[in-house]
C-alpha cells in the first residue's frame, strides 16, 4: 500500500471540471439579462431543493442521501456565489440591474441551504455568505426586513449550530449592507445577538454539570492516588532512615 505524499496533491480531474463548471455558471448569471438571471436562479434553487419530495423525510435518515443533497445544495452556492461576486465586480450599475430578480432567489438559495447544512460549517458559511448576497443586492429595507427575520429566527430557534449559522448570517449582511443601511436594525441586531451569546438551554447546563460532576470525581480519586504513593514513599523512606 502506498502511503500518503505529505505535500499538496492536484485536484482530481472531476472535482476540477466541476469547480470550472460552477465558475463558469457562476459569469454566465452575470453577464446575461435580469430575467435569465432569474431563469438560472431558479434552477439552482430547484438543485439545492433536490430530494425534497413526498419521501423526503425517511430519505434524510440515509447517510447516502444525506451527502447527495449537501453536494448539490454547495454546488448551487458555488455557482450563485460566483455570481453575485461577478455582478459586485460590475459596480453599483450591475447591482441594480440585477437586484429586483435576483436579490429574493438569492434569499430563497439562502433559506435552502441553510435547510441543507446540518453538521457542515461550509454550507452554513456559504448560507451567510448568499443572504449577504442578497442584502447587497437588494433595496435598503428589503435588507433591514432581511436582517430582522434572521434576528427573529436566531431568537426563537433551539439548535445551537443553527442559531451560530444565523449569527454568523447576521454579521455578513452587516458587512456587505453595511453603512446606513441597517442602521434602523442595528439595535434589534445588536441585543438579539448579545442575548443569543448569554444564552444556555438545558442540554448546555446539563452538558456542563456533567462534566464537573467528573472532573470532580475524577480530582477525589487523583487525591487520594497521590495520597496512597505518598504513604508509601513516606514508608520507604521511614525505613531507610531506621535502619
Amino acid at each position: 500500500m502506498q502511503a500518503a505524499s505529505p505535500y499538496p496533491q492536484p485536484s482530481a480531474l472531476g472535482a476540477a471540471l466541476l469547480e470550472a463548471q460552477l465558475a463558469l455558471v457562476g459569469r454566465i448569471l452575470a453577464a446575461v439579462a435580469p430575467v435569465n438571471q432569474a431563469a438560472i436562479l431558479d434552477a439552482l434553487i430547484s438543485i439545492a431543493q433536490c430530494g425534497m419530495g413526498p419521501a423526503g423525510p425517511q430519505r434524510r435518515k440515509d447517510r447516502v442521501e444525506v451527502a447527495k443533497r449537501q453536494a448539490a445544495a454547495m454546488a448551487a452556492a458555488a455557482a450563485a456565489l460566483a455570481g453575485a461576486a461577478q455582478l459586485a465586480a460590475g459596480g453599483r450599475g450591475a447591482l441594480a440591474a440585477a437586484g429586483a430578480e435576483a436579490a429574493p432567489r438569492l434569499r430563497q438559495l439562502a433559506e435552502e441551504v441553510l435547510e441543507e447544512s446540518a453538521g457542515s460549517v461550509a454550507l452554513q458559511r456559504a448560507a451567510a455568505d448568499l443572504y449577504a448576497a442578497s442584502a447587497q443586492l437588494g433595496p435598503d429595507a428589503a435588507t433591514s426586513q432581511l436582517v430582522r427575520a434572521l434576528c427573529k429566527e436566531m431568537a426563537e430557534t433551539a439548535s445551537l449550530p443553527r442559531r451560530a449559522a444565523l449569527a454568523l448570517a447576521v454579521g455578513a449582511c452587516a458587512r456587505a449592507a453595511g453603512g446606513l443601511s441597517l442602521q434602523a436594525v442595528l439595535p434589534v441586531a445588536t441585543e438579539t445577538l448579545a442575548a443569543v451569546a448569554r444564552a444556555s438551554d438545558r442540554s448546555i447546563r446539563c452538558a456542563r454539570s456533567g462534566w464537573g460532576g467528573a472532573l470532580k470525581q475524577h480530582q477525589q480519586w487523583q487525591r487520594k492516588a497521590n495520597f496512597r504513593r505518598l504513604s508509601r514513599v513516606g514508608c520507604r523512606w521511614s525505613g531507610s532512615l531506621s535502619s
